[in-house]
Order: C-alpha cells, then structure tokens, then sequence
C-alpha cells in the first residue's frame, strides 16, 4: 500500500536534521572520567543467552515502572534491534513483562497474535501485521522466533500494536469480517441496522482502493463519522473495558482518526497539526491497551525515539519542531509508569531491510567532538547504559543543553533528561539486513 509507505518514511524524515559541528566543550575528561565511573558497561547485545548479569542495573534503573518503551534512531538500525531483543528477553524472563506493542496496526497485531495462538508460524504471523522495516529484517528473527517460542508456554510474550494505521495484510483480509462476525454475535439488531452496514462498507471500501480516502466529499466523511459514533456507543454499551467490545470500540475510534488523518495529509508538505493526529491517536491506543486491556500486566513498546520522546519542543535543531509526540502524551496520561530507552551511536551505518537502493546501507559519520557519543565512546565501553531519572552526583552537567543524536543520527541539542529516562549507547551501529 503506497500511502502506508509515506507515511513510514514522513515519521523518518522527520527525525533529520542538517549535520552541525560542535566545539570540544569545556570539561571534556571530567565528564568522560563521570561517565566511565557511573555508566553500566553492557557486555554484549546479542540475543539469546540467559546471562544477564550485565543488565542486573537496568532491573534496578526501571524499578517498578510498568512500561518501558523501547527507541531507535532510526527504521534500519541493526544493532539496536538487536539490543532492544536482548532487553525484552530479560524484561520477559526476570521482570515479568508479558505483553509487546509494536508501532503497528492496534487491529493488525491483535489479529496476528490470535492466528500465532491457533498455530500460524511466528514469522508468518508477524509479517501480517509488523511494517515490513522489522518483519524483513535479519535482524528482528531472533525476536520472532522467540516470541513463537515463548507462545507455546505457560508464560507467553503477548503481541500487540498501538499504532492507527491498518499497516498490515492482517486488516485488508480478516478486519471487516471480523467486525460483522463479532457484531451478529453481540448485538444482532445493530448487524442488521443500516448504520453499521455504512461503517463495514466504508471500511472495505478503503481497505480495497485506498486512494479513494482522499477523494470522498466532506459530506461523506462527516456521514462516516456520525455512523462510528453511533455504532461505538452501542459498542460500549454493551460492553465492559477489556473485553472484546471494547476493544472493537477503540478499534473504530482507531481507523477514525487513521481515516480523517488520511484525508487530510499532504504527503509533499506534511502540516505538524495533521502529522500530530497520528500520535494523539498511537497515545490514546497505548493508553487504552495499558489501562484497559492488560491493567495489570507489564508492557515493552518497540517503536521509533521520535514518537516515544516527551517535551520535544525544547529540541534544538529539530526537524519537527512543532511534533507532539506519543510520549508527550503517555507523560500526562501515565507519568512515571512509563520509562523509556533512547538509543545513540557513535559511528557506523544504517539501512534499511529492503532489497536495492532502498535498503543500502549508509554511512551516519563519527559523532561530533564533545556530543554525548563521543564522551561514551572515549569512556572506551562498546555498549552501555546510562539511567537519566537518576542521576548520580557529579553528573549534574546531563541537565544541560548537551549535542547528541538519538532521532535520525541527527545532531540536536536538549537536556535531554527531560526527553527520555534513559540512553543505550551502541558504539557502532550495523545496519538492518534482509532476512536470509
């Protein structure tokens, strides 16, 4: 679906900023001594061991946070999905985690999620509903794997999605025939009332031929949305949170937005007021999935830094000044139940997993003299971590603006403790590859 494709690559380019550099900064050694004293080596980001020792600081860093959010500089890092693998192996294993959310379709990883249960393959399953930058990524196959895996035992690693977009073939083939099946079963005389039959047509109608979303007449959209209206109402009537009418509830509300946004966007000037529609949205789907469907149960959310980040007007140099991201959102909603990991290189290359120019790999350049990667990368650790919600003494300078790029490998400048809670340098970064 090409708009889908536009609308990945809109989120990307929104990250980047002009290359800038910065001046060595006064007190150099000094902070690079504080970081080699007080940072946590990582001894590995490969997948797959159940030694976790090194990550020991980072049970104590996210404490008894409910939700730890995941970043990445951009879509074809390799290394850092390789890193965010390993993290939720540990999440799921010593911190009980038990419930993942990708930045993709709320109905389409539902979907997948149900067919991986009946015993659709893992890989199968995923490809379904994950954007294809993860799904084809050589990269993300440990995390598959291992999610069908943990899925045939007592203590499965559930799949989920946030965003609004219905990114996935998951919604093209099974959404509207699920909507009417659930529907008969739950409320016959509204399958049988012409209101709903509007929503399901108008559903299938845009699934089918997409690019009819910008053409329909203003009257039509208002007709659509009234009839959304009302067959949530009736949804939500009947049902009670977490159970599957509320689900198909927010569903509806999802694919509004996801609709309106659609008709609305530009894909050749994007105004930051339509882009933002898509946060709010992915913010009030992550909030409803944590309060409403898992209110008990502990969430990993895989997305992009760019929409995970909170006070990102403060951002200089950034080239979405005016985005409000998801994480802006989740701060005023969940607070402190959200902990969220920011992802930094120093040097290496991204691309990515697409076969072609599309995916060949290109080189990011070392990081400018005095940003926060070269003071990791002079501390002379390969990986490591650094807790931002608590920082200790001496380390005081990390509430100043400070030159760093964990958004598009594009130098900017913030405080960034109030941007995130955390930061994982990667010393060099891999690009994604096509999955073999």
């Amino acid at each position: 679906m090409r708009l889908r494709a536009i609308l990945l690559s809109a989120t990307i380019l929104a990250s980047l900023a002009p290359e800038e550099a910065t001046p060595q900064g006064v007190g150099d050694e000094a902070r690079v001594k504080w970081l080699a004293d007080h940072t946590v080596p990582v001894v590995d980001i490969r997948p797959g061991s159940d030694d976790f020792a090194d990550l020991e600081p980072f049970r104590r860093a996210v404490g008894n946070a409910r939700i730890v959010m995941l970043g990445e500089q951009s879509h074809g890092d390799g290394a850092t999905f390789l890193a965010k693998t390993r993290l939720i192996e540990f999440l799921h294993q010593q911190m009980e985690f038990d419930v993942l959310v990708f930045e993709s379709g709320l109905y389409d990883c539902r979907k997948a999620w149900s067919l991986m249960q009946h015993g659709e393959d893992a890989k199968t399953a995923a490809g379904r509903c994950l954007f294809d930058v993860w799904s084809n990524s050589q990269e993300v196959q440990p995390l598959l794997d291992y999610v069908g895996a943990a899925s045939r035992t007592d203590r499965p690693l559930e799949l989920a999605g946030f965003d609004m977009q219905p990114n996935g073939s998951a919604s093209r083939d099974f959404f509207v025939s699920d909507l009417r099946e659930f529907v008969t079963r739950h409320d016959p005389a509204l399958a049988a009332d012409t209101v709903f039959a509007t929503v399901a047509g108008t559903i299938e109608m845009l699934f089918t031929n997409p690019m009819q979303w910008r053409s329909l007449p203003a009257e039509e959209r208002a007709a659509f949305h009234h009839t959304v209206g009302t067959v949530r109402e009736r949804l939500m009537a009947g049902g009670t949170p977490g159970d599957t009418a509320a689900f198909w509830a927010q569903q509806l509300k999802s694919i509004g937005q996801f609709f309106e946004f659609a008709w609305e966007l530009n894909p050749q000037q994007i105004d930051p007021n339509i882009a933002n529609m898509r946060d709010a949205q992915m913010a009030d789907n992550l909030t409803w999935l944590a309060t409403q469907q898992y209110p008990t149960r502990r969430l990993i959310v895989w997305g992009a830094t760019s929409h995970l980040t909170r006070n990102r007007q403060t951002i200089e140099n950034n080239g979405a000044p005016n985005m409000i991201p998801m994480g802006h959102h989740l701060l005023e909603t969940l607070g402190d139940d959200v902990y969220t990991v920011m992802f930094t290189s120093y040097a290496g290359q991204m691309g990515l997993a697409r076969e072609g120019e599309r995916g060949a790999p290109q080189e990011i350049g070392d990081a400018a003299s005095g940003s926060l990667e070269d003071l990791f990368h002079r501390t002379g650790n390969e990986y490591a971590f650094l807790d931002l919600r608590r920082i200790p003494v001496g380390g005081e300078w990390l509430s100043n603006p400070l030159l760093s790029r964990p958004m598009g490998h594009s130098p900017m400048t913030a405080d960034w403790t109030r941007v995130a809670d955390a930061v994982f340098f990667i010393r060099e970064m891999t690009p994604s590859t096509v999955a073999r």
